[in-house]
């Protein structure tokens, strides 16, 4: 632990390390717990079902935002060694997550806090139910703060000691490590690094009297600015590239202030937010005078002519936060990325805690009044992460709460059907989907087949259907032969005529009402417009069939769509209409879309014909927007659009 601070005594310090000691184990124990508790939810099956349980060719491939290089590397081995349980897939960001607790807590030791400072402002840097919500997940979130923590205990050792250009390029490679686990981490590398040789090349105009040492470390900083450079190159090719598919489209659209620091005051308070909305005001607008405040003890501490480790660290994060800041809305305008929201950008977070920490709670003048500003911004986070402390669900997909539970009981329900009746067929939605297929292969169920639900309506039949609890009246992603009805309490109860039955959050669907198909009007022509269900903000492009095309053949379908408004989430349907009635339908979302600017085209589908198509039938290719944001019809126009038939 760190050395006996001024006026400390060392029994003092002792009690302070054992109690700093004691909250990192009751933080890991917490993480640890949650990471083997909580059900497995859909970014990490998509993951684990993509790309870990895969050839190792696929597992090193980056082609879609879901695949967090670092972490799917790491997840991947610990599957290798340690199996396919959700606490051995969790394993790497579990220990990430401690390693952010231990380095954190070396950090705030070596700042003068004060005897009992470093206790409380540990407490008060890892209260954040958000931020631990992702430290127990297999996203990577975790390990790319982990490093980040270890990085800037890295930078301020390197401060702080003669040693800069060893600890300070430690901080940068490990800042690119963090970078492969979570994208969105570029931009505070940029700063990282710019700080590094800003710092060093200052260091070095100081040895112009040491010629030796003068060379050597002008050689060292300039392969470390080769490194860096060759990899903001391999990172920034890597990320136009899942910008242009449109892997990149999770974010908003309103800008820094209000999607990201909204979205992450929300998350933050999420326990205490619903009865306390105040707090999307108060919170950023102290934020703000933090800031400022912030900046403005710089500036008087500089006029005084200090430059203590202290000083020099804020000075970086001040510059972190307003950089990364600057990225985000840069990036936005030139190239059309969203703003950053909620988990992407929850670096921001330990950021701005410890800028505040740094500056609010450290000895000096006025100690009293910063600390009452520190506590001030800190005291509704401990409130909400006291409130949100739960061994069982995420805030980000609370409708996986159950899925565990859900998938044993279909399994002993499959075991008790009757010999030679083929196995239960379960439809499951698009959400839900990645987590029921990852419960199906741990457990490793073979009696259990998994449709998606979408293709109930021309199937006719299925067992159990799963989907998330949405709102009876407007089913958006229902099928058209189905209704939703109200969730039960129980797992499995009341099975007729509703077939399926869930707890808290999923639907049940009565499969025997057949009067939701959508209703096509207008349709002779290039568009046409539908009404139904889920469509009221729909545009459809139509062509008809003229000969009998059997089942087992395939047709393709491409078209282009542009947009006025910059970010918009659509979902392509392709529908065959006989006599102004839906007899089969496949939805494609976004990632179907191969984007470029504000145009999407989509890919070249091969759709199989599986019920036959008589002459006359229509195939009718219509768009939904789906997104947080919605966007008029008006806005959408199909440019081209082509139809093979066999």
């Amino acid at each position: 632990m760190n050395p006996i601070g001024p006026g400390e005594n060392k029994y003092a310090a002792r009690y302070r390390n054992i109690i700093l000691v004691a909250l990192i184990l009751v933080a890991s124990i917490y993480v640890v717990l949650r990471a083997i508790c909580v059900s497995f939810t859909h970014d990490e099956a998509v993951t684990f079902l993509n790309y870990v349980n895969r050839p190792w060719e696929e597992v090193l491939q980056v082609n879609y935002t879901n695949n967090h290089f670092l972490n799917t590397l790491l997840t991947r081995l610990s599957f290798d060694v340690f199996g396919s349980s959700e606490f051995a897939l969790r394993l790497p960001n579990v220990i990430c997550s401690i390693l952010f607790f231990i380095f954190g807590a070396r950090l705030l030791l070596r700042l003068p806090l004060g005897r009992w400072g470093a206790p409380l402002a540990f407490t008060a840097f890892v209260c954040n139910a958000f931020l631990l919500e992702f430290f127990g997940l297999s996203r990577g979130y975790s390990i790319s703060l982990g490093l980040l923590m270890i990085a800037l205990y890295c930078l301020y050792r390197g401060i702080e000691t003669k040693w800069f250009f060893a600890y300070g390029f430690t901080s940068v490679v490990l800042t690119a490590l963090a970078v492969t686990a979570n994208y969105t981490l570029l931009n505070f590398f940029l700063v990282l690094a710019a700080f590094f040789l800003c710092y060093g090349i200052a260091g070095i105009i100081s040895m112009r009297k040491e010629p030796r040492k003068l060379l050597l470390y002008s050689v060292l900083y300039l392969l470390a600015a080769f490194a860096v450079t060759g990899f903001v190159y391999l990172a920034w090719e890597t990320l136009t590239k899942l910008n242009e598919n449109g892997s990149m489209d999770f974010g908003g659209n309103t800008g820094f202030w209000t999607d990201t620091v909204g979205s992450l005051v929300i998350k933050s308070h999420m326990s205490i937010f619903d009865s306390n909305k105040w707090l999307l005001v108060f919170v950023p607008v102290l934020a703000g005078i933090l800031l400022v405040a912030a900046t403005v003890l710089v500036l008087v501490r500089f006029v005084k002519k200090e430059r203590s480790p202290r000083l020099i660290f804020t000075v970086f994060l001040l510059a972190a936060l307003a950089g990364c800041a600057t990225a985000v809305t840069l990036q936005h305008k030139l190239f059309g990325t969203p703003f950053l929201i909620d988990r992407t950008g929850i670096y921001f977070i330990p950021l701005f805690s410890l800028l505040v920490i740094v500056c609010f709670c450290s000895e000096g003048p006025l100690l009293l009044l910063r600390r009452s500003a520190a506590g001030l911004f800190f005291l509704p986070l401990i409130i909400a992460q006291f409130r949100d402390i739960n061994l069982t669900k995420t805030v980000t997909w609370l409708s996986h709460e159950n899925m565990r539970e859900t998938v044993e009981q279909l399994a002993k329900d499959a075991q008790q059907k009757k010999p030679g009746t083929g196995p239960l067929i379960v439809a499951v939605s698009f959400e839900l989907a990645p987590v029921f297929n990852y419960y199906v292969f741990a457990k490793q169920i073979n009696w259990i087949q998994q449709v998606p639900y979408d293709q109930v309506g021309y199937r006719r039949y299925a067992d159990y259907c799963l989907a998330e609890e949405m709102d009876p009246a407007f089913p958006a992603e229902a099928p058209f032969d189905v209704t939703w009805q109200q969730s039960g309490k129980k797992i499995l109860e009341n099975r007729e005529p509703v077939r399926y039955r869930h707890v808290k959050t999923m639907a049940s669907f009565d499969f025997e009402q057949e009067d939701d198909r959508p209703k096509v009007k207008g349709y002779r022509g290039k568009y046409a417009e539908l009404t139904g269900p889920g469509h009221r903000d729909s545009k459809a492009v139509v062509d008809s069939v003229s000969d009998t095309i059997n089942t087992g053949r395939m047709f393709r379908v491409s078209c282009r769509l542009s947009a006025e408004h910059p970010r918009v989430h659509i979902s392509a349907v392709v529908s065959i209409i006989r006599n102004g009635q839906g007899v089969i339908w496949k939805q494609f979302s976004l990632s179907s879309f191969i984007r470029k600017n504000n145009e999407w085209m989509l890919a070249d589908l091969r759709l199989v014909v599986e019920q036959q198509l008589l002459p006359g039938d229509d195939v009718v290719i219509y768009f939904m927007n789906e997104g947080s944001e919605p966007v008029a019809v008006d806005d959408l126009q199909v440019d081209e659009y082509a139809m093979e038939w066999p």
